[in-house]
């Protein structure tokens, strides 16, 4: 090799040298001091799930932005998601002669708890009210879905599964807050690569500083934003409206009871970042709702008010530890919830078998 050459070598690969040796002490310092800086300015950002949660339990999608891994185990009690990716028993696509099938989607809510979950209580209400109806009653719940992940979820359902009812709860992770991106951005945006690629970097405490400097400077592209915001969320419900009419579905929205008033809310709100400082949960939660009891009017569909129906029952009995959990409803909360949804059921297969009988 001429020397010239040589030296221009030798002077890059000690360029490289110094620059590793710089980068790698600065890593090493800011690790020894303890700094982290966890809130990286990447897409999927949300509260929940977090980093380790969507690669564990969820898996990218592209138009779910992340489902939940067919056969997960969450342990805990919970028994294993079936071969769909949902929680029961597995879905079959073939409807026999006869049977009346039910989807409930929703969020963690709907998913339940390791005790039971509203649509398997739904579906024993239903199959022992004697009927003379066989019931299937199918749990699309996905734990931190939104509206916006729920219409793209409906499609598939209204196409693969063909159900006669729909039940559709979504609230909670709508108004929950975003880092960078709302829900509608974020499928446009992030391609699994590039996401797994921005969550093995976000490791590195130097990328961290990047991140703090980019937010403390104002430069950030990590704008705080709803996950859902309020006209979407209202486009959004108008859309599922329209999907179960030329699905062939009946619809009926729920909104999202919560223990909200019973203690002192949970600080991991603020400091997860579901909320973000000066956000009033009640304010928020009330607006969601009120939005979706006016859509459910304005659109003609069943609409069940489980919020103001917990009220009414007494909320502090449907929430065991409102200190730490005010979102999810024990087993008499459940049983309330698929109670009620069974009257509505049984009062439309009602009116449908005495309109059949005059025809």
């Amino acid at each position: 090799m001429p020397e010239a050459k040589l030296k221009i070598v030798k002077s890059l690969a000690f360029s490289i040298l110094v620059i590793i040796i710089f980068f790698g002490g600065l890593e090493f310092s800011l690790r020894i001091k303890g700094f982290r800086y966890e809130r990286r300015l990447s897409y999927l950002e949300f509260g929940y799930p977090n980093r380790k949660e969507l690669h564990q339990v969820f898996e990218l999608d592209q138009k779910l932005i992340f489902r939940m891994k067919p056969g997960y185990d969450f342990g805990l009690g919970f028994k294993p998601l079936n071969q769909q990716g949902f929680y029961g028993d597995d879905f079959k696509q073939e409807k026999p002669e006869g049977v009346l099938r039910i989807a409930c989607l929703g969020d963690s809510v709907t998913f339940g708890r390791p005790e039971g979950n509203y649509p398997e209580i739904l579906k024993e209400i239903l199959n022992q009210a004697g009927l003379g109806k066989e019931f299937q009653v199918y749990n699309f719940g996905v734990p931190g879905y939104s509206s916006w992940q729920g219409k793209n979820l409906l499609g598939m359902v209204l196409k693969e599964y063909k159900p006669d009812w729909v039940i559709i709860s979504y609230v909670w992770n709508d108004h929950w807050r975003a880092r960078g991106f709302s829900d509608s951005e974020q499928v446009l945006r992030s391609e699994p690569t590039l996401v797994k690629f921005r969550d093995l970097i976000s490791y590195l405490r130097i990328y961290q500083l990047v991140n703090w400097s980019m937010v403390k400077l104002g430069v950030s592209a990590g704008e705080e934003k709803f996950r859902v915001p309020i006209n979407e969320y209202r486009e959004n419900l108008k859309e599922m409206v329209e999907m179960g009419k030329n699905g062939g579905a009946k619809i009926i929205f729920a909104t999202a009871p919560s223990g909200i008033g019973l203690a002192q809310l949970p600080d991991y709100f603020e400091h997860l970042g579901f909320l973000k400082k000066g956000d009033s949960l009640p304010e928020l939660h009330n607006q969601y709702n009120q939005v979706l009891l006016k859509v459910a009017k304005e659109q003609g569909v069943e609409i069940l008010d489980l919020d103001l129906l917990f009220q009414k029952n007494g909320v502090k009995n449907f929430f065991d530890h409102p200190d730490k959990d005010i979102i999810h409803p024990n087993r008499k909360g459940l049983e309330l919830m698929a109670e009620a949804i069974s009257e509505i059921v049984i009062q439309e297969l009602k009116e449908d078998l005495k309109k059949e009988g005059k025809k």
